[in-house]
């Protein structure tokens, strides 16, 4: 699951930033463009750790767990509770707040070279989602256990933000699918989002780079975990996100179009 972030969000959160004046480029309502983003490249790792328990780790969090059906408490204050469901495919539920955020159904393939994760579930705003990623091994020879990088991403929800301005120097940006709000100044503190499913912890502190563009950085309990970079294109109708764990340079891109 791209847990959001993200993933989600991604991963965690996504965002843009507004000028005070009517002639800002980012005001407005923005689609993503699924086809022109790079959404992969992210690693998932699964390897032993004690009393018998399996290590999640990825570029982002860590926690571990048994495939039980006991709740464990993951990096996001998430409850997953994980099930094998038979000899390459689990099934794992993961709630925040005391909601289901989503259900990830994962098999690997019989040669052990693939690895497929199937997110379902319904967002806060009453629509269902249903989310196939596909990973490729990289280390390891067989089960879950090993490294697997993203490689495809095939989405049914339609990602949209909306921003307004906040003050002279400010931004306030909605998600509404997760009816997740924001606001905040361009005065490198950190910002508390808001919403059904946002994890607790979590902090935006953002930075102008240019009338045009800003930097965040994305803090998990004070601790940064995400950076990224916002553009609008000079036509005003293409805004980019490129954004990767503070760990690791390891970039995504998101494209949206103006509606």
């Amino acid at each position: 699951m791209k847990r959001w972030i993200v993933s989600a969000c991604l991963l965690v959160f996504v965002g843009t930033c507004t000028l005070a004046s009517a002639q800002s480029p980012f005001v407005g309502k923005w689609k993503l463009d699924q086809a022109k983003s790079h959404l992969t490249g992210d690693t998932l790792k699964y390897s032993p750790a004690s009393d018998g328990m399996i290590r999640e780790t990825t570029a982002v969090e860590s926690y571990t767990f048994k495939t039980d059906g006991h709740p464990y408490t993951t990096f996001f204050h998430d409850v997953a509770v994980w099930k094998h469901a038979g000899p390459s495919t689990w099934v794992v539920t993961y709630h925040r707040k005391g909601i289901l955020v989503d259900t990830d159904s994962m098999k690997v393939s019989p040669d052990g070279k693939t690895l497929t994760i199937t997110s379902t579930g319904t967002s806060p705003d009453g629509k269902p989602f249903h989310d196939v990623e596909t990973y490729t091994r990289t280390a390891g020879t067989s089960g879950l256990m090993g490294t697997w990088k993203s490689e495809k991403l095939t989405s049914s929800t339609s990602r949209e933000v909306e921003f307004a301005a906040n003050g002279p120097d400010g931004i306030t940006w909605i998600l509404p699918d997760i009816k997740a709000k924001l606001d905040m100044k361009f005065d490198g503190k950190d910002y508390a989002p808001v919403g059904p499913t946002v994890p607790p912890g979590l902090t935006i502190a953002a930075n102008r780079t240019g009338n045009d563009s800003f930097a965040i950085v994305e803090k998990m309990d004070g601790k940064p975990i995400l950076k990224g970079m916002y553009t609008v294109s000079n036509d005003g109708k293409t805004l980019t996100e490129v954004s990767s764990p503070v760990s690791v340079n390891q970039p995504e891109t998101a494209v949206y179009m103006k509606e």
